[in-house]
């Protein structure tokens, strides 16, 4: 990672009851500037909100083609 996190997250303790897993998706163009994400400067690029919102739907498409099987 170019700008490395030191961020912490309590999704494991959610993953000690049922299955899952953890995506970390980026919230800015290359060319911009570095803001770190609590930065009053931060503001996201919601491009990136497509690029989530397509991978959920294929998980959630590809979970329910496995459930047909």
């Amino acid at each position: 990672m170019d700008h490395p996190s030191m961020g912490s997250e309590d999704f494991a303790l959610y993953l000690e009851k049922i299955p899952g897993c953890y995506v970390r998706f980026g919230a800015r163009r290359r060319e911009d500037k570095y803001i770190p994400l609590h930065s009053p400067e931060f503001d996201i690029n919601e491009e990136v909100l497509k690029v989530g919102s397509a991978y959920f739907d294929e998980v959630i498409r590809e979970a329910a083609r496995r459930c047909e099987e």
